[in-house]
């Protein structure tokens, strides 16, 4: 795992560009905050004609009024738990 700040992957771009594609874990740190680099697929980029058709589906269920509103986090994490 290779850890480092902005200023050294921004000098060392290139290299560490090159071990996020070989499958090395490369970790920015900025103030409190890591980033993970990783390289995306053009597939990653692609909404699939599946997708495609259940995000048309919950438009559908919203405009009918069928959507489930919470009040607040724990109704929503409750009503994930009974799934």
């Amino acid at each position: 795992m290779n850890t480092m700040n902005v200023r050294d992957f921004r000098n060392n771009m290139a290299s560490m560009l090159d071990l996020a594609d070989n499958g090395e874990k490369v970790i920015i740190q900025r103030k409190s905050k890591k980033y993970l680099v990783i390289p995306l697929s053009n597939d990653d980029m692609i909404i699939s004609p599946e997708l495609e058709r259940k995000i048309e589906e919950a438009r559908e269920e919203y405009k009918s009024g069928k959507e489930i509103i919470f009040s607040n986090a724990k109704e929503a994490a409750n009503w994930i738990n009974e799934l």
